[in-house]
C-alpha cells in the first residue's frame, strides 16, 4: 500500500478509507518506493524513470477507463519520459482530473492536437511550458 496521504484528505473525513492512495490495490505490481509511496507520489525522479513512470501513467489511465472510474491524478509527481528531456505526453493527461500535482521538468508539446478537457488545478510547474503549433479541441 501507497503510504500517501491526500493533500486535501480533511474534505474526506468521512470517508477515511480515501484519505490515503489505494492503486496499489487498482494495479497488480505497482512500483513502490523506499519511502512507501507508489510510483505516482513519489517524489524522487531518478527512480521513477528507473520504474518507467509514463507507461505505469498509461496502465492506470487504462485501469480507469475500464473500471469506469473516475480519472483522477492528485498530488502526483509529473516527470518526463525515459530519453527526453521535457514532458511530452499531454494527450495522455487529457479528460482527467489533474490535481495538486508536480511537473519536475519542462512541458514540451510540440505539433500535438489534444482531444478533449486539459485542466489542470492547483499545480506546480518546476520548469518552463512550451506549446508550440498545438491544437486543442476542448468540450
Amino acid at each position: 500500500m501507497c503510504n500517501h496521504r491526500y493533500r486535501d484528505y480533511e474534505s474526506l473525513r468521512k470517508d477515511k478509507d480515501k484519505q490515503y492512495c489505494s492503486f496499489k490495490e487498482l494495479i497488480n505490481n505497482l512500483p513502490i518506493d523506499k519511502d512507501g509511496l507508489c510510483i505516482f507520489h513519489s517524489p524522487d525522479i531518478e527512480w521513477k524513470s528507473k520504474q518507467d513512470f509514463v507507461q505505469w501513467l498509461m496502465v492506470l489511465k487504462n485501469t480507469s477507463i475500464e473500471n469506469k472510474m473516475e480519472i483522477k491524478f492528485q498530488d502526483f509527481h509529473f516527470i518526463a519520459e525515459n530519453g527526453k528531456e521535457g514532458i511530452g505526453y499531454l494527450e495522455l493527461l487529457s479528460e482527467v482530473k489533474i490535481s495538486n500535482c508536480y511537473f519536475h521538468q519542462k512541458i514540451n508539446a510540440e505539433n500535438i492536437c489534444i482531444t478533449g478537457n486539459l485542466d489542470f488545478i492547483n499545480c506546480t510547474f518546476l520548469s518552463v511550458i512550451d506549446f508550440s503549433d498545438c491544437h486543442f479541441k476542448g468540450n
